[in-house]
């Protein structure tokens, strides 16, 4: 083999593993402190700013941010003991994994879910008379044998 083609090799290699780190980006994640208050939209609240696309959410135990205008979920939601309370509409674009003990997901009766992304509820879904969930086309509900749905 010659120089030159081992070089061309070396450096075409180089490209596609630099094309697959940028195609494939590693999403950032933001923790809910609650420092605030249990507002979910106020970014001081948050470790890293308020989730959106590329921004993913992790809820830990003791913490419970509530959702009170509506809200486009575009990212991953990753309930660990604590619990969120939805007080208006969710639209789940993306993916929730309510893995919590501590309470899971609270709609309240104003609170709605459609689902359109992928729900790993394997925890608690409360949802109150009044409340709405709905699964849309495309949507995935991923119940477990721990998951417990009161309504």
């Amino acid at each position: 083999m010659n120089k030159q083609y081992v070089l061309k090799s070396f450096y075409f290699g180089l490209l596609c593993s630099l094309g697959l780190l940028l195609s494939n980006p590693v999403n950032a994640l933001t923790i809910f402190n609650g420092n605030i208050d249990n507002d979910w939209f106020n970014e001081l609240n948050w470790s890293n700013g308020v989730p959106s696309s590329g921004n993913d959410a992790q809820i830990s135990s003791g913490y419970n941010p509530e959702i009170n205008k509506p809200l486009t979920i575009d990212f991953t939601i990753i309930i660990y003991g604590g619990s969120i309370t939805i007080q208006s509409s969710v639209t789940n674009q993306g993916t929730i994994n309510n893995y919590s003990s501590d309470g899971g997901i609270n709609l309240t009766a104003s609170g709605s879910i459609m689902n359109q992304g992928i729900f790993r509820n394997w925890a608690g879904l409360s949802i109150p008379d009044g409340a709405t969930y709905t699964e849309s086309e495309g949507g995935d509900f991923q119940p477990n044998g721990n998951s417990n749905i009161t309504n």
